[in-house]
């Protein structure tokens, strides 16, 4: 049940500081964003403003168990280097007592502006998500529009309930603005789109996409590369072993939009990202290019720092720049993390069949590699009580496979503990960038053509990695230590 008790700022302001002494930071990221205490889910209003990267997520400080919504806020001048900067909106009016849901950000006449979810109980109990915009002028403190809600649930479809309809995408366009929200009928998850002259009256325009899957959220659109894309999550797939890591699914479609702006025509959807723990992403146009984030650890599984008691749960993923190529969506990590790297060392080896090659890692570190092989390559992390986690490459069916089935501290609940993805371009050489931050795993493989992430909470305090296979293999490249960044 939503507690819809409204709450403040500065309330929740009070519980952070009054709170931070109990955090435990055994298995906070390192240059990760995170919160100082509490649950984060959803990235919000990512956006560049006044000269710096604005993030904001859906945040629950008062434990580490998702609650009512609140804005938690990070600035950072280059995506990893990040600050908390506070609390930024609470659920503190009639229309959004219950959660200050998820949403966007459009920069307009040096002006923030953001449209998100407000959500409140009717007097029957019954869940009502409404869209609201609110204002800032300096990227911290903002003003919510006195004419909140601006699209109401009374401008729903007769066949619309109000309790799924969600997570606007505000753009401009040439004859207004637009925003594109989840929303279900009886058929399934669509993608309704609204337009606007003014930010305040809106009305129903299109459909974007419908027919996917019995939910859709958290859209996202971007034109990059000549072309259109469009993200979202998907609930309720269809199992597609190689393709789509599970029913709760981040995935893209590239294509192009209508000239007005209402409609989208695509190739069928693919994941976003393939591994274990990925969800909500979403994007900015930036001085850096288009730039994705996305929340860990995703729906779905145990969250052992919650289980641990030590008061924190939730990060967001390395920064990703995204391109297009042959209708395919490549990611690669952001060039900041480069000046992150710390004693290098250089491996260039033939290994012959069973003969591993092993070393050791602390809690943070990074690999830029090339294999080249015949047979399936086993690359195990986080080496010490109990099994690693297990990363696998198949040449001969051009597969990648994570698996972290006993390794630390047990995350499955309801979720998979192992994924595979298919490659676009198998062979006998593949290149893996692999970061890993304390309990984050990100792999980028064939320059980002897939991208698999994950958590993983090891028991343990020191760590060797393996590579082995059962035929002999080449391994070329470069491993780093990387420093920490995150400033709370």
């Amino acid at each position: 049940m939503l507690d819809q008790r409204k709450r403040t700022i500065q309330e929740a302001e009070t519980y952070i500081q009054t709170h931070l002494s109990l955090v435990n930071p055994e298995y906070r990221p390192a240059f990760h964003a995170v919160a100082p205490v509490g649950w984060i889910n959803d990235p919000n209003g990512f956006c560049w403003f006044h000269g710096q990267y604005h993030l904001f997520g859906q945040y629950h400080p008062y434990s580490a168990k998702w609650g009512p919504m609140h804005w938690g806020h990070w600035v950072s001048p280059d995506l990893i280097h990040w600050e908390w900067a506070g609390v930024a909106m609470a659920p503190d009016q009639e229309y959004d007592q219950a959660g200050v849901f998820s949403g966007t950000a459009l920069i307009e006449n040096d002006v923030l502006i953001v449209m998100y979810t407000g959500v409140s109980l009717s007097p029957d109990g019954r869940l009502i998500q409404q869209q609201c915009i609110a204002r800032s002028k300096d990227g911290y403190h903002f003003e919510k529009d006195p004419r909140n809600p601006v699209i109401r649930s009374e401008d729903l479809p007769a066949d619309v309930p109000a309790d799924d309809f969600r997570d606007p995408k505000l753009f401009r366009t040439p004859d207004g603005y637009r925003a594109i929200m989840a929303a279900r009928n009886a058929a399934g998850g669509e993608l309704l789109v609204y337009s606007s002259q003014d930010l305040a009256s809106w009305k129903l325009a299109g459909t974007c996409t419908e027919g996917i899957s019995r939910m859709l959220e958290c859209p996202d659109y971007h034109r990059i590369d000549g072309k259109d894309l469009l993200v979202f999550c998907a609930i309720g797939l269809p199992e597609a072993p190689g393709h789509f890591p599970s029913p709760h699914t981040a995935v893209y479609m590239t294509g192009s939009m209508n000239d007005q702006y209402t409609a989208f025509q695509g190739i069928s959807p693919e994941a976003v990202d393939m591994g274990l723990n990925f969800y909500a992403p979403q994007a900015a146009d930036t001085p850096d290019g288009c730039i994705l984030t996305s929340w860990m650890p995703g729906p779905g599984g145990t969250i052992p720092t919650d289980d641990l008691g030590h008061q924190w749960a939730g990060c967001m993923v390395l920064p990703r720049q995204l391109h297009i190529r042959e209708d395919r969506l490549y990611q690669k990590p952001v060039e900041a993390v480069r000046k992150l790297r710390r004693n290098k060392i250089s491996i260039h080896q033939v290994m012959e069949p069973d003969q591993p090659f092993i070393g050791s890692h602390g809690k943070c570190f990074e690999w830029e590699l090339k294999l080249k092989a015949d047979h399936s390559v086993r690359m195990e992390l986080f080496r010490s009580e109990g099994n690693g986690f297990l990363v696998t490459w198949d040449p001969a069916s051009g597969m990648l496979t994570m698996d972290r089935n006993g390794c630390g501290h047990d995350m499955s609940g309801k979720a998979p503990e192992r994924v595979t993805a298919h490659l676009f371009t198998p062979g006998n050489a593949i290149t893996l960038n692999i970061f890993v931050d304390t309990c984050t795993v990100e792999l980028f493989a064939n320059e980002g053509e897939r991208v698999m992430s994950a958590n993983v909470y090891p028991k343990g305090n020191t760590y060797t990695w393996a590579i082995l296979s059962d035929g002999q293999f080449e391994i070329t490249g470069d491993c780093y230590e990387l420093a920490a960044t995150t400033e709370v």
